[in-house]
């Protein structure tokens, strides 16, 4: 009968990473001694919203920010830090192959100006729902080349309280701004 080697250590094949957004990385568990059985893996993260982490170790990036991802073996405990970076350029703004911005990557932004242009499309409109619920959104500025906000685009972002737009507006649906 073979006796049942403890484990001593925990490490990671990295200890720090730096990722944009989407992107992925697999991390993977090393116990020593070698050949002690590593058992289950539990795998936590301090702040999801920055980067999410899999029961396996693949490691997706979500938001600018910082996180630290952990893995726990036999009461043993290994870290690697995660930076999330905003690529030069980056819009955090979605937007449809329409023109019209259908959501964000920065929720808890609180101040929103409206961009002209997202990754080369000019915005002209703000889609149904985009923003809907956010209570994060305290100004809103909206440029002249949007033409159209759609229903409900801003309703429920119980916050607002400015909003800033030129006389490029021409349509603005239902329950816009309810």
């Amino acid at each position: 009968l073979e006796a049942h080697k403890e484990i001593t250590a925990v490490s990671l094949n990295k200890s720090s990473v730096t990722l944009k957004r989407a992107e992925t990385v697999q991390l993977s568990v090393t116990v020593t001694p070698e050949d002690a059985k590593p058992g289950l893996i539990a795998w936590s993260n301090s702040h999801p919203e920055v980067a999410s982490v899999t029961k396996d170790g693949l490691v997706t990036a979500i938001e600018p920010g910082t996180t630290v991802v952990s893995a726990t073996v036999g009461g043993k405990t290994a870290f690697c830090a995660i930076k999330v970076a905003k690529e030069e350029g980056e819009s955090d703004f979605i937007i449809d192959e329409n023109g019209y911005i259908t959501g964000t990557l920065s929720p808890k932004e609180t101040d929103v100006v409206i961009p002209e242009t997202v990754n080369g499309t000019a915005v002209v409109g703000i889609a149904a729902s985009a923003f809907k619920g956010n209570n994060y959104i305290k100004t809103l500025t909206i440029p002249s080349n949007v033409t159209e906000i759609c229903d409900s685009a801003f309703a429920g972002c119980g916050s607002l309280y400015e909003i800033n737009f030129t006389t490029g507006l021409k349509t603005l649906g239902k329950g816009v701004f309810s």
